[in-house]
């Protein structure tokens, strides 16, 4: 988080931090991932998640409008003021993380890494 820290410090618009473990997140709302300053054109790195924990190597998340239904999806729902981005690497409906943009957005596939 640091070098994206510091490059929108120096103006630079990249990708968000890459995140490389579903461990490194959270569904509990004290250890929440939140973005606060999200803006439109940029993106967020899941790419190094493995979204898929029961198969071998690492599988990519497949963006849904949707509620999920099981592994490999990542979705997103507006709550209030905020935009709530969950994830499932397994074969459940619940989410393994939970991500909270600050402020309200349409997310699309394009948003993601």
């Amino acid at each position: 988080r640091a070098a994206w820290v510091a490059a929108r410090a120096a103006g630079l618009r990249a990708a968000l931090p890459a995140v490389n473990d579903v461990n490194e997140l959270s569904t509990v709302n004290l250890q929440t991932d939140i973005i606060r300053k999200f803006q439109a054109g940029e993106k967020i790195d899941l790419s190094t998640i493995d979204a898929d924990a029961t198969v071998a190597g690492n599988q990519n998340f497949v963006f849904q409008t949707t509620a999920l239904t099981g592994a490999q999806q990542v979705t997103f729902a507006q709550v209030g003021p905020n935009t709530i981005v969950s994830g499932s690497t397994d074969a459940d409906v619940a989410a393994e993380f939970v991500i909270v943009l600050n402020g309200l957005f349409t997310l699309t596939a394009a948003d993601f890494l």
